[in-house]
């Protein structure tokens, strides 16, 4: 989450804004309603752990379609800045619905009161994270960096995420929403591209880490009893995030060949279903067959 926030760019955010925000809410909003429907409607599960279902389904994986577009060399073809602008602000709006998530399941149930306070506190806590992040941590940076020592560099920035990530735990928000607060303040640094290089190697060894771990709590019986669902909400996934999203950039004025060709980039999930999935375990909200389901869909 650190690296992504490193990625992102806001500046080159903004020339993609006035389409990649109108598609990302309509297709998160759509998603987690359907997953909410289908939990509670069909597979008779309680709301909440319906809510984690349509956060499960509602984000596409930026990495798998970096990687995709990447390997097949259609970095310059014009559908692959909307397609990233969404992603990534479908990744930001998921850091948020984690957070309001974790901030409303203490209570076993959906509250309105309660939803609004955590959305409220989670807006504050953004808001000082950027404005004192900005004033602090891309200066500190610059200073560090011109001491031409690396480990001295890579022991501050990961010592501004660590610490970030905990003051985010500690006020019951995720550690991915400030690991990625982190990376956007990084981001506005003169050494950015030194930074990210330095980071690599960490994050190739926490992904094979977080993935591994992911891989242990996979039950291939328990994903096969539940291979109804699984079949169902990945044509859930395909057609609706497709429909969406393609409804979404014609209703911003862009033509119907790039309208398309974002929507089935973006119908698919990853990374951030298993994360959604194991925080509901983990919090023991809901139980091992989200995390069964997310998996089969995503795989």
């Amino acid at each position: 989450m650190f690296t992504l926030g490193l990625e992102f760019s806001v500046r080159k955010l903004k020339k993609v804004g006035n389409v990649a925000l109108p598609t990302a809410l309509l297709d998160m909003a759509v998603m987690i309603w359907l997953g909410h429907f289908v939990g509670t409607k069909i597979l008779g599960w309680g709301s909440v752990q319906s809510l984690f279902l349509g956060a499960a389904i509602s984000d596409s994986a930026t990495t798998l379609l970096a990687k995709t577009i990447n390997d097949m060399g259609w970095g310059s073809r014009r559908f692959t800045k909307y397609i990233f602008g969404v992603t990534i602000i479908e990744d930001i709006l998921c850091i948020g619905v984690i957070a309001l998530l974790t901030g409303i399941v203490k209570t076993g149930r959906v509250q309105i009161g309660e939803a609004l306070f955590s959305l409220g506190g989670l807006l504050l806590f953004m808001t000082g994270v950027t404005v004192f992040g900005l004033l602090l941590v891309p200066r500190v940076i610059n200073s560090v960096a011109r001491l031409k020592d690396d480990e001295t560099l890579l022991l501050t920035i990961l010592g501004f995420c660590f610490l970030v990530s905990f003051i985010a735990l500690r006020l019951n928000y995720s550690l991915a929403l400030g690991a990625f607060m982190v990376g956007v303040m990084g981001a506005e640094s003169e050494h950015l591209r030194r930074i990210y290089q330095h980071c690599i190697p960490l994050r190739t060894m926490f992904s094979a880490i977080f993935f591994v771990t992911i891989g242990l709590l996979v039950n291939p019986a328990g994903m096969l009893a539940q291979w109804p669902a699984v079949l169902g909400l990945t044509l859930l996934v395909i057609i609706g995030k497709s429909l969406n999203c393609t409804i979404g950039l014609l209703l911003t004025g862009q033509d119907l060949k790039n309208a398309i060709q974002t929507g089935v980039g973006m119908a698919q999930i990853g990374e951030f279903a298993y994360l959604v999935a194991l925080i509901g375990v983990t919090m023991k909200v809901v139980d091992s067959s989200l995390y069964q389901i997310a998996v089969g869909v995503s795989i």
